[in-house]
């Protein structure tokens, strides 16, 4: 059986979220930055988390020990909700720092169907738009956090 590849649009939008993070960075409050990457970074693993439960049953017949294979898919398709959630956990710490990242949270909306669909227990091929769509909320995230460090002036 053959591999489905991540896709181009996933791999640059997770390489390109941290960057826009980045636009807001001031070394004065360095922590507002790491807060903001390591919301990207949760965002960024729910994709990839997301990656591996949709590949799940051919990695099994393969004989492959993936993410959702170690994990089973019950605990992958938890994984990925906590891993979308806690996103927006670290961004509402980042809040009293930097008011303006507030603007963040409005990409919580937009992960509010692939959100559904992992856990309405989608498989395979119904799971591509869930790794597209987390992957682009990842840079959509971290264009919000990085203007509203700039806004908020970090």
């Amino acid at each position: 059986m053959t591999r489905v590849k991540l896709g181009r649009l996933a791999v640059t939008a997770l390489l390109v979220a941290p960057l826009l993070v980045a636009v807001g960075f001031s070394p004065g409050r360095w922590y507002a930055a790491a807060l903001g990457w390591f919301g990207v970074a949760l965002i960024a693993g729910a994709t990839l988390t997301a990656h591996s439960l949709r590949s799940h049953l051919e990695d099994e017949i393969a004989g492959e020990r993936s993410l959702a294979v170690v994990l089973g898919e019950v605990w992958t398709r938890r994984l990925y909700l906590g891993l979308a959630a806690t996103a927006y956990l670290v961004l509402l710490g980042l809040l009293p720092v930097a008011p303006w990242t507030a603007l963040a949270l409005v990409t919580a909306l937009l992960l509010g169907y692939p959100g559904w669909q992992v856990s309405s227990g989608a498989v395979s091929g119904h799971l591509d738009s869930v790794v597209r769509d987390t992957a682009l909320v990842a840079v959509y995230y971290g264009a919000l956090v990085g203007l509203g460090l700039v806004l908020s002036r970090v």
